[in-house]
């Protein structure tokens, strides 16, 4: 941002410098590139205006949830609610994707195919660690490993 800027400065200063000794050719074409310039200026900030706008909506999203035992669950009236969201994702690829329940005390990340310790409304099983889902056929069904789940 700051080189389009140093850009921008001494394309103006070339410009006045120009205008004393160039040819109404010259001048239109160093205008047409000053234009071009603030063209990508823009957009540029507009790039991250986009960016902003994003951060603050993850932002916005993760005030309105709260943490049990390392998994975050959305926030109703002070209490958590609903099935939590998966952390190793929003560790690793900063989102938050909500889990699937897989049954009470058990939840799949559709995303990264863990299966969780974790059921809806803060129901945390801290003692149990999280296990990696192996996908067993093409019809889509899942299988935990060496815990006895059965297909999904």
């Amino acid at each position: 941002m700051a080189n389009i800027l140093t850009d921008l400065t001494e394309g103006v200063r070339r410009l006045q410098k120009f205008t004393k000794e160039m040819s109404e050719l010259e001048l239109k074409e160093e205008i047409l590139n000053l234009k071009q310039l603030l063209l990508d200026v823009r957009e540029e900030l507009m790039a991250k205006d986009d960016q902003i706008r994003e951060f603050l909506a993850k932002l916005q999203k993760k005030s309105e949830t709260t943490e049990v035992l390392g998994f975050r669950f959305d926030l109703v009236e002070g209490q958590p609610s609903g099935l939590p969201y998966c952390p190793i994702c929003e560790v690793k690829e900063g989102k938050m994707f909500r889990l699937i329940r897989r049954n009470r005390n058990y939840s799949l990340c559709a995303n990264c195919k863990t299966l969780h310790n974790a059921g809806a409304d803060g129901n945390v099983h801290g003692e149990d660690p999280p296990l990696t889902v192996n996908r067993e056929d093409d019809e889509g069904s899942w299988l935990g490993r060496g815990r006895g789940f059965g297909r999904y």
